[in-house]
C-alpha cells in the first residue's frame, strides 16, 4: 500500500478511518516481525560460522563438485576422473 494511503486526512466516514488505522497498524506489525525474523536468521547463521586463517602455503581440501578443470573439459564422462 503506498504511504499516502495510510496517513490520510480524516475524512467523514469513520468506518473507513477504522480500516486504514487497522491496515496501517497491520502493516507496522508485519514489518517489525520480519526485522525480527531476518536478525533472528542472522544470529542462527552468524553463530555457526567461523573465522578461517589461511596463509599462502597452507593445504586445504576443495570440494571440485562446481570446479572444472582446462584439461577436464573436453571430457564426454567426469566419472573416471582422479
Amino acid at each position: 500500500m503506498p504511504m499516502t494511503l495510510l496517513t490520510p486526512a480524516p475524512g467523514p466516514n469513520p468506518t473507513v478511518n477504522d480500516f486504514v488505522q487497522c491496515r496501517s497498524e497491520a502493516l507496522i506489525l508485519a514489518s517489525e516481525s520480519l526485522t525480527m525474523a531476518q536478525e533472528r536468521q542472522a544470529t542462527n547463521a552468524d553463530g555457526r560460522r567461523r573465522d578461517h586463517d589461511y596463509s599462502i602455503g597452507d593445504q586445504v581440501l576443495l570440494n571440485l563438485e562446481n570446479i572444472t578443470l582446462p584439461s577436464d573439459r573436453n571430457r564426454t564422462s567426469q566419472k573416471l576422473l582422479a
